[in-house]
């Protein structure tokens, strides 16, 4: 994917705009179409992680590249930021390339429709296997049911070597799969033919599961360890041909399509009513077997169609009595039961036969059929045939290999107990095996902690970064907190990492987070107070808010979607419970305990409740010190938020008396104050009383930490108030870089009711 990435800030990635772009889009053509006045500030240009010349904006981004524009601000001291600043962030941006930033704490995809849709989600609800050509191979995460995709053509094979009396006579069909279960090494508990478990069908089914390190990723060891042919090709020109007196005759028809060759062919035949005669003799009326007699033709043909050899052919007989040798073309001699039967259920019944011809060399070739045997009378016997099917074994260029992944062969029997409709409905339980989240053996895993780490350090699907970019601790501590909420999901579509981070996490209520050149999470959920923001470091005239207030289209309950651990069908979790006219309805990815889909449905509408508020203000580069997820106290005379300022002076016994920039409020009971230090970080509410005058503030305990009073560096500023109106408390959603040394901070108010009777560890 060809994209421009603007980095208005290279201290705060996250906030990257991302433009997909055509291929072979000029830069410099691009950025004076998107931005004709320019940036304000120096600028840094880079082509893939490589600094380039700002004479060479006229580059082409190709369709793999991602180019990087880099605004330069200034820093504090007047200076431009650092080049190793800029490349720590670049590297950022090109962890994730194709990251696209949503909002933060975004809920799960929103579902609309009646209750009770199918959803597109889980792809089991399809229940058909498919060759999805050109479609990305699955990822599966956790525990899951799953519809595995092909990975070679199914084929059927008729075989009349059973020891059962009938079934020799018959001929049994066998289905041969080649599925692909996914990315990686996935254990395979079970599979399902349709609905049934196949062990309820022990005679019926046999299967094995191939990891990576058991088909070495080399097309034949399969066939060797399991007897299924792995690039089978059915001739699409072949369809029912039938064949009823002598003479009758098809084809040629070409086994393959030009530029394929192989060494192997297939014909099915299939006799609908069976063959037959009815003795006219001392049995008359009973019924004794009959032999027909076809000859099979093959040539070895160009890519235009034209014979390029001699004509080759072998005669089949096909007989229904007395003891027959077939032989000839086949791989191997197969033969009719000694005696001849009279039974007329036996056969009159269908009778289906496979031959398979060896051929001198790999080549592209064609068949056709003549029938010899004439047709039998009509009032006396039955023998007419039809030419379902040709197949051909196909050569495997060696160039070809299956990769990192699972493979499932199965291996079917057309019975009473599975008919060919549904052994084309493969299932299976899947049980993917990751690196832990910090590293080391593979093992079975639903932790959505390791899952984030697979995506994020995966080279073949996910962003191919080092393990050494993930916040190790971050990861660890979500890892104990997330302990018994998984995340069981399978990726079937292409989608970016960033989408896919977020799909893991969402469940969570979490968020991937980039801190420069690290890869983190950020989670909703109980937080401490990490900054104060008041009137002494927000820009004058910045501040505005935002409220959501009840109105007749608000919904009456939250609905989510998940997927049922049995069978990974949609179910549903509602909060409140109860049938409202109106619902919120999402769907939740990855989530499949109810008990975790009822405590999200009860997050979701208490966010509803109680982040109904928004702040906006500007400030100056200390909001780049601020990460979204943060939780920061904002306290502004303006609106009676409490209030603030800067300490001016501190004297007194160990520094506790202070001097304010204005006078105080201290009517109305007891009162606290919050000191900011110089580097952003802040104390606890301390409790203060009145000095001299209003603007003497006089502390029950030592500061925390030194009250700077100097002008010429950066004041000490407070926040001051009741305990009930001290600062109001906000989580912040974005921070963007408006204009020189202006940082814009947005925020959502913070209340602990939105994480009652949620996650239990939103509340740690």
């Amino acid at each position: 994917m060809a994209a421009i990435v603007v980095l208005k800030n290279p201290l705060q990635p996250h906030t990257r705009e991302i433009y997909p772009v055509e291929a072979g889009t000029l830069v410099i053509d691009w950025l004076q179409a998107e931005y004709p006045d320019g940036f304000g500030m120096p600028i840094k240009f880079y082509m893939n992680q490589v600094e380039q010349e700002l004479d060479d904006l006229d580059l082409p981004v190709g369709e793999d590249d991602v180019a990087v524009i880099a605004v330069m601000p200034a820093d504090p001291s007047g200076g431009i930021l650092t080049t190793i600043a800029i490349n720590l962030a670049i590297a950022a941006v090109l962890a994730a390339a194709s990251f696209a930033l949503n909002y933060f704490f975004a809920p799960p995809t929103q579902r609309s429709g009646k209750k009770g849709e199918p959803s597109t989600i889980y792809s089991v609800s399809s229940e058909q296997n498919a060759a999805r050509l050109g479609e990305p191979i699955p990822v599966v995460y956790g525990v899951v049911k799953t519809t595995p995709d092909y990975v070679a053509q199914p084929y059927t094979y008729y075989d009349w070597r059973q020891l059962d009396y009938n079934e020799r006579y018959s001929g049994i069909q066998y289905l041969y799969l080649l599925l692909c279960v996914g990315q990686g090494n996935i254990d395979v508990p079970s599979i399902y033919l349709g609905d049934t478990e196949a062990g309820a069908l022990p005679d019926d089914v046999t299967w094995r599961v191939f990891k990576p390190a058991d088909h070495q990723k080399t097309p034949g060891v399969i066939y060797s360890a399991f007897g299924i042919y792995e690039n089978v090709v059915t001739s699409t020109e072949v369809g029912n041909q039938e064949f009823i007196e002598s003479g009758d005759n098809a084809g040629y028809f070409m086994c393959c399509k030009p530029g394929t060759i192989g060494t192997m062919f297939q014909i099915d035949i299939v006799f609908p009513s069976g063959a037959y005669d009815i003795d006219t003799g001392s049995n008359a009326g009973d019924t004794v077997g009959r032999t027909t007699q076809f000859t099979v033709y093959w040539v070895e043909v160009n890519d235009s169609g034209q014979s390029i050899g001699s004509e080759n052919s072998t005669v089949i007989t096909c007989s229904t009595k007395g003891q027959t040798a077939v032989t000839g073309g086949d791989l191997n001699s197969y033969y009719t039961p000694t005696e001849g039967p009279r039974n007329k259920t036996i056969i009159s019944s269908p009778l289906r036969r496979s031959y398979r011809f060896n051929m001198p060399r790999a080549a592209r070739w064609a068949v056709r059929i003549v029938r010899n045997s004439a047709a039998p009378n009509a009032k006396n016997g039955v023998d007419r045939f039809i030419w379902t099917s040709l197949k051909f074994l196909a050569s495997i260029p060696t160039a070809k290999v299956y990769g990192d992944v699972t493979l499932l062969a199965v291996r079917v029997k057309a019975s009473q107990g599975v008919g060919v409709d549904a052994a084309v409905r493969i299932g299976c339980n899947a049980v993917r095996r990751v690196q832990p989240s910090y590293g080391g053996a593979e093992g079975q895993s639903q932790l959505g902690v390791d899952a984030f780490a697979d995506v994020y350090t995966n080279a073949v699907y996910g962003a191919g970064r080092p393990r050494a970019e993930l916040d190790g601790n971050t990861l660890a501590a979500f890892r104990t907190k997330w302990s018994s909420y998984y995340f069981n999901y399978v990726f079937r579509e292409r989608i970016t990492v960033w989408d896919a981070l977020r799909t893991i996490t969402t469940p969570f209520g979490a968020e991937p987070l980039p801190v420069g050149s690290v890869m983190s999470i950020v989670a909703d959920q109980v937080k401490t107070r990490t900054a104060i923001f008041t009137d002494a470091n927000i820009i004058a005239g910045s501040m505005t808010f935002s409220y959501t207030f009840d109105n007749e289209t608000d919904p009456y309950y939250v609905e989510i979607e998940y997927a049922d651990p049995v069978d990974f069908k949609p179910v549903y979790a509602q909060y409140p419970s109860g049938d409202g006219v109106i619902p919120q309805r999402y769907a939740l990815p990855g989530v499949t305990n109810a008990t975790h889909a009822a405590q999200y449905a009860r997050y979701l509408w208490n966010k509803n409740l109680y982040q109904r508020k928004k702040v906006t203000f500007d400030t100056e580069l200390e909001g780049l010190l601020l990460l979204p997820g943060d939780r920061i106290g904002v306290a502004h005379n303006a609106v009676k938020w409490g209030d603030g300022g800067q300490i001016l002076a501190v004297g007194g016994s160990n520094n506790r008396t202070l001097t304010v920039d204005h006078d105080l409020n201290w009517t109305g009971g007891s009162k606290q104050i919050i000191l900011r230090a110089t580097d952003g970080s802040i104390s606890s509410a301390l409790s203060c009383s009145r000095g001299t005058k209003d603007n003497i503030v006089v502390l029950a305990a030592n500061p925390p930490f030194t009250i700077n009073v100097d002008g010429t560096y950066d004041f000490t500023t407070f926040a001051f108030g009741s305990s009930s109106n001290l600062v109001r408390d906000f989580v912040v959603t974005a921070i963007r870089p408006s204009s020189e040394n202006v940082v814009t901070v947005e925020a959502i108010s913070y209340a602990t009711g939105s994480y009652a009777g949620a996650m239990s560890y939103m509340l740690s």
